[in-house]
């Protein structure tokens, strides 16, 4: 089976007569669910008929808000409006069941509203974004003075506003110098409005060396004579060269006395075949 789902949003104070008219159309109440957001607590009843999922919402409800009850109408609402009190803080007001406080019975009042280090540093983050994108937008819809002409830089509340907010959380240094920028841009708006000519604006980098630019220091730098290489082109060749040793010949042993003294076995046999053979070899 599917499932439809839509959300519609509506005020604090049209929510009792909105959930009677879901009653008489047939509607079947789901659920209440909270939402603690920077604004406030976002609360929001789901009612399904037929497959179709409808969903009342009621943004930034704070402390000072009274809710109203739906328990009347639909009292399968009292679990869900004494967990939005108990864990949210939201002041729900006549409760056909009220546990006053006894259902969870906290350790910490409104535990679901702490929220961590991390996460204020995140929504802190999203909020910054979320206006730096504002301003952009603010600044590519600024209509030109003049075909190829630069931009005006106009101060508008909203930018001003927007700017102090992000200058509360940086450092004096930063705001001086944020200060110091927005002088300038003022000075040459005031400039450009009285037909004077405007400073003209330094390239943020430097632009890159073409061909030809480097072609003579590449020039320059390459050695006279060319460059040879002394190894070997072929792998196999190049890793056997690397890796077996060369054959050369044995070292010789040292010429000691005991060396010289002794003749050697070939002198020997000469001297031997060349002697007389004597009479006993005769017999």
């Amino acid at each position: 089976m599917k499932f439809e789902s839509e959300f519609t949003p509506i005020a604090l104070d049209e929510l009792h007569h909105e959930a009677a008219v879901m009653k008489v159309d047939g509607w079947r109440f789901i659920q209440t669910h909270a939402v603690n957001t920077d604004n406030g607590i976002d609360l929001y009843y789901s009612f399904m008929k037929n497959g179709h999922i409808k969903n009342l919402k009621v943004a930034g409800v704070t402390k000072e808000n009274p809710v109203p009850s739906i328990t009347d109408l639909f009292l399968a609402a009292f679990v869900f409006e004494n967990e939005a009190r108990e864990l949210f803080g939201v002041d729900m007001r006549d409760i056909a069941i009220d546990f006053s406080g006894a259902l969870y019975a906290p350790a910490i009042d409104e535990p679901m509203t702490i929220i961590t280090p991390e996460q204020k540093a995140a929504r802190e983050k999203a909020r910054k974004a979320k206006a730096a994108k504002e301003a952009k937008g603010d600044e590519a819809s600024a209509p030109a003075s003049a075909e190829g002409a630069p931009r005006i830089f106009v101060m508008t509340p909203e930018r001003r506003q927007r700017l102090d907010a992000k200058l509360a959380t940086m450092s004096p240094e930063k705001v001086a110098k944020v200060e110091a920028a927005l002088k300038a841009r003022e000075a040459e708006a005031a400039a450009a409005a009285a037909g004077a000519p405007a400073r003209p604006q330094k390239p943020l980098r430097r632009p890159l060396p073409t061909l030809a630019r480097l072609r003579p220091l590449l020039w320059k730098r390459l050695p006279s004579k060319p460059f040879r290489s002394t190894t070997t082109s072929s792998p196999r060749l190049r890793s056997s060269t690397l890796t077996r040793p060369r054959r050369c010949a044995p070292p010789s042993p040292p010429a000691t006395a005991r060396h010289l003294r002794q003749p050697n076995w070939r002198q020997g046999r000469r001297l031997r075949s060349s002697m007389p053979l004597s009479r006993t070899s005769l017999h």
